[in-house]
């Protein structure tokens, strides 16, 4: 398999993440107004229902855009490997493994996941 090949994998399974993704946040949006209307029914709901509600939004929000990103990646890598392969190579490089590259941010990353769980 050759580099172009493993990127097109890459973006498609990043794109499927962030489709999982938003449909997490749809179906937490559920929850959350689900919550909404049985506030008088259960007090404990009124102190779950803002962090549910802002893991709703802040999943839809970012699938959504995971989404959307990937699709254009998906759209122009073909073009951009075309025109120049040498620097396609060395720009999606530097996206990764540059500062503040795709793999600088998995700890912090982690690390707000565990805090918002």
């Amino acid at each position: 398999m050759d580099f172009a090949e493993h990127m097109v994998s890459y973006y498609k399974g990043e794109w499927l993440e962030a489709v999982l993704l938003t449909m997490f946040g749809f179906v937490m949006a559920g929850v959350a107004f689900a919550m909404w209307q049985n506030f008088d029914n259960n007090g404990l709901l009124k102190g779950l229902f803002y962090p549910v509600a802002f893991l709703a939004a802040f999943t839809f929000l970012a699938g959504s855009y995971g989404v959307y990103n990937n699709r254009q990646r998906l759209a122009n890598m073909p073009v951009q490997l075309g025109q120049n392969p040498v620097e396609f190579v060395h720009s999606e490089q530097r996206r990764f493994n540059g500062p503040n590259g795709v793999n600088s941010w998995w700890i912090p990353i982690k690390l707000l996941w565990a805090f918002l769980l």
